[in-house]
């Protein structure tokens, strides 16, 4: 890595020390300075405990082989920071991060952006000059107050509900429901796993108020685990993934459903 990359990143990683901030107002600032890019590309938004990381890439997957050019933005990273933003699997380059971070330093600074928040509307701009087909969206933590929630996507998905960040998003499963059904959009169609009735009515309510509607995920059958992977059947189709585990095949339907 270059110094001047690695004085970016000492500067863009120092943005951690702003915190987490509850709200979508210093987003949506810094998004419209650099032009709202993501009211001009198609997204698909994912939320959940579990599950949204391999969900997303499935999704990923399926949509380039269909020849479509993706965007997928991801977190946390496992090596560098470029692996959160991606277009048909290649990273953000080390450039493109300098330039945006150098481009928007000072109004970064004056609004007081965090990591996440930068990283956000990184992405969003990577994507948006760079014309993809679609952008797959995973959010950072919760849903309703995530910096990814400023999108407007064409479906929203729900992979899982069990506690994390308590501290934050609330100290019951119900509490944790109600800020990860705030993804749910004005007639934006929404996709959940199999959820215990209190859990999906949360869902369902969130849909009738913003006037759409909940698909759940069918029955999945014939779960089988081998050196190739995990195979299962759903709706009279046979399908391997790679990934192991029963779990896996729920994230693996929702892409399906998704795609």
């Amino acid at each position: 890595m270059s110094s001047k990359y690695l004085k970016f990143l000492d500067y863009f990683y120092g943005l951690r020390r702003s915190g987490i901030k509850m709200g979508l107002d210093h987003t949506i600032k810094l998004s419209e300075h650099v032009g709202s890019p993501q009211n001009e590309i198609k997204m698909i938004h994912v939320a959940g405990t579990n599950g949204k990381g391999s969900c997303s890439a499935l999704i990923d997957k399926i949509l380039r082989l269909y020849g479509k050019k993706v965007g997928l933005y991801t977190s946390p990273h496992l090596v560098n920071f470029n692996e959160r933003i991606r277009i048909n699997g290649e990273a953000i380059t080390n450039d493109e991060i300098i330039s945006f971070i150098s481009q928007n330093k000072s109004f970064i600074k004056s609004v007081e952006s965090t990591f996440f928040e930068v990283s956000t509307i990184m992405a969003f701009d990577h994507f948006f000059k760079n014309n993809v087909d679609v952008a797959i969206i995973e959010t950072g933590l919760g849903g309703r107050l995530d910096s990814t929630n400023i999108i407007n996507p064409i479906v929203s998905i729900i992979t899982s509900i069990s506690f994390d960040h308590s501290n934050i998003l609330g100290d019951t499963l119900i509490k944790i429901a109600k800020e990860k059904s705030g993804i749910i959009k004005y007639k934006t169609p929404v996709l959940i796993s199999n959820l215990n009735n209190e859990i999906k009515n949360i869902f369902i309510n969130k849909a009738i108020s913003e006037s759409t509607s909940v698909l759940e995920i069918d029955k999945i059958k014939d779960i089988k685990q081998s050196i190739n992977g995990t195979s299962f059947k759903y709706k009279g189709e046979n399908y391997l993934i790679s990934l192991l585990g029963k779990h896996q095949t729920v994230n693996a339907v929702l892409a399906i459903e998704a795609a």
